[in-house]
């Protein structure tokens, strides 16, 4: 942009239309206006809000309702398709898409748009989804009306309107918002891995019983001679010799079946999905002429089916909770190392605002010190960002000042004050209880040792003071008896 603008200011073309234009696309794409700004009232001013309101959460919403009517119209359309409304509701949908996109665009820039480090999947979604539905609706309609040509059936026109489709996607990001949704959506996609091992684990079971079937019953090893020899028949006949044996098979069909039995365990395909089947469903209607005429093979159904629906099935609905325990342990952990580190930078804030009012470079506040820095702008703004007042805060570093050691009266330590303007809006925990506990019995303990230091000194000096005393008594009481002694010689 400063280059566009440089060469045309250069070029002495300082009116000209396009420097405007790109100064106004630079100055809408900078830092909204705060409220108050001069520029309230400017056509500037709103163009920013309007820009800058595409991350606002209640523009997030809006738009989630957006799509999750379209997603409705795409259905009823789909049920009836004759409705001669259903294009207005079309151009309505992609009118308010491409207005989306390009406050989207202007805020963000194609680059920060395209390659967001978070969203970036989704943003290409919208953007391929918003173009295509401008190309079909809208440009390709122009030009045929234009040229006179209809694209109404080329493969290219349906395969764009087949990408109208990928709206219904976007629905999906709608589950951001409910956070239940999302978190069962999103352990269903962190189960796959796990549940990659199950789904391999039952296809083998699913390979080894499909042989087992397709050998005893398929091929006829468990059945009547006469089946048997009908089912060779089906396996050795060509394309021609198979359809006059199924006609014969059900012309004289008797109590096994064996166009049926070719159907369900012909192969090793057929009988995996024949067994798939039965796992899924417990339904073993198509089978009862099989048991009935080979009576020892329900027992093997039942045991397998007893192992596949209730052992694999279990291990597959563990496996998506411990994924969903899982993944919710990980959000737990994510969101306690964000907090973690939402906390260090902002006491790193704190400190770098206490350094600076530190006037005297000691890494202590004073009370003079504390008060200039609680008048400050960026100060009260710290405050009103971490939910405490003036008050709250001046309690704390009272508090702080009333427990300094001898010494040290009159400051507090900056790392002590940044310690004790967190804990003012942090919820009391059992950690911290427990901490408060093993303060007051360290505490308690010292100042039992300073009490006892000072009476073992008491003591002492009271042993100093008798000695004294008794070392003053002595030369008097030589001096009294010295006296009375002259007194009874006169």
């Amino acid at each position: 942009t400063r280059l566009v603008v440089g060469e045309l200011r250069a070029a002495a073309m300082v009116d000209h239309p396009l420097v405007e234009l790109v100064q106004l696309s630079a100055d809408v794409r900078g830092k909204p206006l705060a409220k108050g700004d001069k520029e309230e009232h400017s056509l500037l001013w709103y163009l920013k809000r309007v820009v800058a309101s595409c991350e606002d959460p209640l523009f997030q919403t809006v738009m989630g309702g957006v799509i999750t009517l379209n997603a409705i119209v795409i259905g009823a359309e789909t049920d009836f398709p004759a409705w001669a409304m259903w294009p207005l509701f079309e151009h309505s949908f992609l009118v308010v898409f491409v207005a989306e996109l390009s406050l989207r665009l202007v805020h963000h820039g194609m680059l920060g748009f395209l390659f967001h480090y978070e969203d970036w999947m989704w943003n290409t979604l919208d953007f391929v989804i918003v173009v295509g539905g401008v190309i079909d609706m809208w440009l390709l309609r122009l030009y045929g009306w234009l040229v006179g040509v209809s694209f109404a059936h080329t493969k290219l026109l349906q395969l764009i309107r087949m990408l109208r489709l990928l709206r219904l996607v976007r629905l999906m990001r709608q589950l951001k918002k409910i956070k239940q949704l999302y978190e069962l959506a999103l352990a269903v996609v962190h189960a796959t891995q796990a549940l990659g091992w199950v789904l391999l684990l039952t296809c083998i079971f699913l390979y080894i019983a499909a042989i087992v079937c397709t050998q005893l019953i398929g091929q006829g090893q468990a059945l009547p001679e006469d089946i048997r020899a009908d089912l060779m028949a089906f396996a050795a006949a060509d394309f021609q010799e198979s359809r006059r044996l199924t006609e014969d098979a059900v012309a004289n069909a008797g109590s096994l079946d064996p166009v049926e039995l070719r159907k369900y365990f012909g192969s090793i395909p057929a009988s995996m999905y024949t067994l798939f089947e039965l796992i899924a469903g417990w339904a073993l209607q198509p089978f009862d002429t099989l048991l009935d005429g080979v009576p020892w093979l329900k027992p093997i159904f039942i045991v397998f089916w007893i192992f596949a629906s209730w052992a694999l099935m279990s291990v597959m609905t563990g496996a998506v909770s411990e994924g969903m325990i899982s993944n919710k342990n990980e959000e737990k952990a994510e969101e306690a190392a964000e907090e973690a580190g939402a906390k260090v930078a902002f006491g790193d804030r704190i400190r770098e605002m206490a350094v600076s009012a530190d006037t005297d470079g000691g890494g202590t506040l004073d009370w003079e010190e504390f008060q200039e820095l609680s008048n400050s702008s960026a100060w009260r703004e710290l405050q009103a960002e971490a939910g405490v007042d003036h008050h709250q805060v001046a309690e704390v570093f009272e508090a702080l000042l009333s427990c300094q050691p001898p010494g040290h009266e009159g400051s507090v330590a900056i790392d002590a004050f940044v310690h004790g303007f967190q804990q003012c809006h942090e919820a009391v925990e059992s950690i911290s209880i427990l901490r408060f506990e093993r303060d007051i019995t360290e505490s308690h303990a010292t100042l039992r040792q300073r009490v006892a230091h000072l009476s073992r000194e008491m003591t002492e000096l009271g042993d100093v003071l008798s000695a004294v005393a008794a070392g003053l008594a002595a030369p008097r009481a030589v001096r009294s008896a010295e006296a009375h002694s002259r007194a009874g010689l006169f």
